[in-house]
Formats: C-alpha cells, structure tokens, sequence
C-alpha cells in the first residue's frame, strides 16, 4: 500500500472532499463498539473485547431555569471510558436526551510497545476490514501516520481538514465543542462544499498509527450527522423546558394583591 507524504492545501482539500467506497456505514465497529448501540450493548461490547477492563461512566445534567429558579434535568450517561491499562482504552460516547442515549462516537486506544506490528500489516488489517481509506497521510518528522474513511453512499466528510495529521489533530470523540458550529456556518449552509446539509454528512473513521512498527494505534469512529443532530435536538428541548417551566410559574402565581 502506498505510503503518502502530508502537505497542505489543494492536495489536503481534493483528498478530504473524496466520496466514500469504504465499508459501508452501518457495518462499522472499532474494536466490536458499533455507532448506534446502547449504553448496555456498548458495555457488553468492552466486555468481550476485554474483560480486564474497568468501566468508568461520566454523568452529567443540563440546567434551565422558570425565570425565577435555576432547574435541572435527571442525570444521564454521557460517555463510557475505560480505567488505565497496560494495552486498551475506550471512550464512548451517547447521545444526550431527548434522544435514546445510542452511540455517536467511540474510540480505542491499542498501546503495543511490547508487541510493535509493522506498519504495512497493520494498514493491510485495516484495508481488510474498512476498505480502501478516503485519505492517508504521514508526519515524517513524528514517524505518525493518519488515515481516514468517510463512510455512507452519497457523503461526504463536511469536517474541516486540519493543517497537519500530528497526534494533536484528532477526531472528537468526546463531543465537549460544538459539532454543529463546526460544520454550519450561522446562516444555515454548510462550512464545505459538497454537502447541503447535516444530512449529507459522512461518518468519519479514523486511524492514527505511532511509529513504524506501530507502538500505539487509536481508532476512533464519528456519526457527524447525528452528533449534530442531536446537538440541535438537545438546544430545542431545553428551549421547551425553560418555556413550559416559565408557563407553570405564571399558572401558579398569585394574583391578590399583596399587602403594602
């Protein structure tokens, strides 16, 4: 397989806008943890990949208020991660209410500093499961090479490129930024070309390989479309929980007079 050097620009840009051939979208697991499972599927998921695994559970709430008060939601499940081990670690992450709490993104950390696998053999176990990938790309200076699919019939990848393919530059699992102001402009219309709208957006698999032979592999896995989605979804429902709270305030409001 053709080992690509990274520069910028037009290059960098042709290569981000290509469409997808890989494997098709809703067949793609990174290390068995699937787009679109459940907290429950997603943990047994770990389980069987590696049992050693300690699993963590990030909660959070989100706060609105009746004008007057300060309220909150229940607490939900935001992301899985795994405790430090000596090879693996997950981080999955759920989508937030009012949507069923389903993978958006998950990522795998492999670290083999004990067992290095050559580069070639581990992007030809790559191509053998994902396809041909959309764009490779190496650091010559970091030896770190970055590959990436964008995967759906008819997508395209509508995330920015970034300027060098370093361990730095990463696909988001955590969703903590704002994916939408990442792909939308405020307008409305979409930040690249090729894609209309949120629904045009590919999933984004990506691989970052350290040394050759590889010492660390991280594999990690992206629904852009529906992280924005539910991103939108979210910001809608606290809007109508502030406005019904606001509406059950002035319903319970006394209208005597108080005493001067």
């Amino acid at each position: 397989m053709k080992k690509n050097s990274f520069f910028r620009n037009a290059l960098l840009a042709s290569l981000f806008m290509m469409p997808s051939f890989a494997a098709h979208a809703d067949e793609i697991d990174v290390a068995g943890v699937a787009l679109g499972m459940s907290v429950e599927e997603a943990e047994e998921a770990i389980a069987d990949y590696n049992s050693e695994l300690k699993l963590n559970y990030t909660q959070y709430y989100m706060n609105y208020t009746d004008g007057v008060k300060k309220l909150r939601t229940e607490d939900y499940v935001r992301m899985i991660t795994t405790a430090p081990h000596r090879v693996d670690q997950f981080i999955v992450t759920f989508a937030a209410p009012p949507d069923e709490p389903k993978v958006l993104a998950a990522e795998r950390i492999q670290r083999i500093k004990d067992a290095p696998i050559d580069r070639a053999v581990y992007l030809e176990a790559l191509t053998d499961k994902y396809g041909d990938p959309s764009l490779m790309a190496t650091d010559p200076k970091s030896n770190f090479m970055f590959v990436q699919w964008y995967l759906g019939e008819d997508k395209v990848n509508c995330k920015p490129a970034p300027l060098q393919p370093g361990p730095r530059v990463k696909v988001d699992v955590t969703l903590q930024r704002s994916i939408v102001k990442e792909i939308r402009n405020d307008d409305g219309s979409m930040k690249l070309p090729g894609a209309e709208s949120i629904e045009d957006c590919a999933i984004v698999l990506e691989y970052r390989l350290e040394g050759d032979p590889v010492v660390k592999a991280s594999g990690g896995v992206l629904d852009v479309a529906a992280a924005a989605k539910n991103e939108i979804n979210v910001m809608s429902w606290m809007e109508e929980l502030s406005r019904k709270a606001r509406e059950d305030l002035a319903k319970k409001s006394g209208a005597a007079k108080p005493k001067i």
